[in-house]
């Protein structure tokens, strides 16, 4: 299953700093990519089909990783939701979606910012046992917080060294 990622968001939020170059030519310049990524697009409309976080057999799957503080305001099924109300140009862009404590951009748990009791907690409220997280690099997928939290990025990708 493929999940969004700060990358994906970025780029419909019309932020194009991770963007190449010629990435932005070939699609005809920056106002063309900007509107291939809007809200109600086609391209949005494809990937309305990709939750933001994915729950498998009491398996966590996001970008950056969960909060405490993120799901006292809003669970998995409504972020899930409202990120694909959004992209399919039905509502404004979630207000998750713009701090660092969001799924795509956190990293508090990969930067042992956070406690084994908030990432227990975070488990026990989604029936969750691990969190699987991307987003932060590593050299080899590793765990942390007795392996309940995994880093899964090891930079595979050739356009970001």
């Amino acid at each position: 299953i493929s999940i969004l990622g700060n990358h994906e968001i970025m780029n419909i939020q019309g932020d194009l700093r991770f963007v190449s170059q010629n990435d932005i030519k070939r699609i005809g310049g920056r106002e063309e990519r900007i509107k291939l990524f809007q809200p109600g697009s086609e391209l949005c409309k494809l990937l309305s089909n990709r939750p933001l976080i994915y729950r498998y057999n009491g398996f966590i799957f996001c970008h950056g990783g969960l909060s405490m503080s993120m799901l006292e305001k809003n669970s998995i099924d409504e972020m899930n939701q409202q990120t694909k109300e959004w992209l399919l140009n039905q509502r404004n862009q979630p207000h998750f979606l713009e701090n660092e404590d969001s799924p795509i951009w956190s990293r508090k748990f990969a930067f042992d910012m956070g406690s084994q009791e908030e990432l227990n907690q975070i488990l026990n409220l989604t029936n969750s046992t691990k969190m699987f997280v991307g987003h932060t690099v590593v050299d080899e997928i590793q765990s942390k917080y007795n392996n309940k939290f995994w880093l899964t990025d090891v930079g595979i990708s050739s356009t970001f060294p």
